[in-house]
């Protein structure tokens, strides 16, 4: 009996993973100017750009008046920040965005982009292997959303811009990262094995 509640004890004490609620960035809050050399964080997400990037509050349509976009024509190893903290940089005048949650584990849900000018091919990439491919409208807020194992449980996730001289800008993206929390079967096991560790201390009681 003594073994049994041990073991359950132990059990309810496990940890299980849990998402926590979702997080939207939206970057009103950045301060407007170029990112060309420098990684940000918002929220406990890590932003590395891998070249000029530039935090905007003129774009039409964009929800809170403010944007995170960058210039294609400016992403070659020329501005290539030294600072990128993803894999293999990106030149040729693709444009890398990298994200990551320092370490933990999160889920990409979604993301709010609008296209400036004409523009397809803006490319999700996520460390556990997946692509999606999404074409904007022009100056339309446009949601795109995620779903499957391959977005789920990431360590990181990449954009990036597609290339050429149109260019689009992220408006908000909707992140939901990883918590360690005891789910509510575990809290009922820690009751139950208090109880019964209680009715054996009484069984022992002359």
């Amino acid at each position: 009996m003594r073994s049994t509640i041990a073991a359950l004890s132990v059990a309810a004490l496990l940890p299980v993973h849990a998402l926590a609620a979702p997080t939207t960035i939206g970057f009103a809050g950045m301060g407007s100017g170029a990112y060309d050399t420098a990684n940000f964080t918002v929220d406990g997400y890590r932003f590395s750009p891998n070249c000029h990037t530039d935090h905007r509050d003129f774009i039409q349509g964009s929800a809170d008046g403010a944007t995170l976009g960058w210039d294609a024509a400016n992403c070659d190893t020329t501005v290539f920040n030294p600072n990128y903290l993803g894999p293999t940089p990106v030149s040729n005048g693709l444009g890398s965005l990298y994200i990551d949650h320092a370490g933990a584990l999160f889920d990409l849900i979604s993301f709010v982009g609008i296209a400036v000018d004409l523009f397809s091919g803006a490319l999700f990439i996520s460390s556990k292997g997946g692509t999606q491919t999404v074409d904007l409208p022009i100056n339309t807020p446009t949601e795109f959303t995620f779903s499957g194992e391959q977005w789920q449980n990431v360590q990181w996730v990449r954009v990036l811009n597609g290339g050429g001289d149109p260019y689009w800008d992220l408006d908000s993206i909707t992140l939901s990262a990883q918590s360690t929390v005891p789910e509510p079967t575990s809290w009922f096991l820690v009751a139950l094995a208090g109880a019964g560790m209680a009715a054996a201390r009484r069984k022992r009681q002359p």
